[in-house]
């Protein structure tokens, strides 16, 4: 579980949790006898983008596309936050809230 240092000097900031929902399309050209040995290349080097023009394979690039943003106010840090965990700054848990 991660956790936030809250110091006094952040009293009136907000928390906020965040989810970011992305995907990226990757695009090949594939040089194979069959769709099948075509897919089964590019599985085969698709993390190896180190193949060489005259191959089988070439990377043409990627894209990122974002999904969707989700931005929810979690809190606001207050100067009580202090009182209840002590006067000095304090480490504040937080799990990230992500329903998984």
């Amino acid at each position: 579980m991660s956790k936030l240092d809250i110091k006094k000097e952040h009293i009136g900031k907000k928390i906020y949790d965040i989810k970011i929902s992305e995907y990226v399309v990757e695009h090949y050209k594939v040089m194979a006898d069959s769709e099948d040995e075509a897919t089964d290349i590019m599985f085969d080097n698709r993390f190896d983008k180190s193949f060489a023009d005259g191959e089988s394979i070439l990377f043409q690039g990627n894209k990122d596309h974002l999904d969707e943003i989700n931005v929810q106010e979690l809190t606001t840090i207050k100067e009580d936050d202090f009182r209840q965990y002590g006067e000095e700054d304090f480490e504040c848990e937080y799990d990230g809230g992500y329903d998984e």
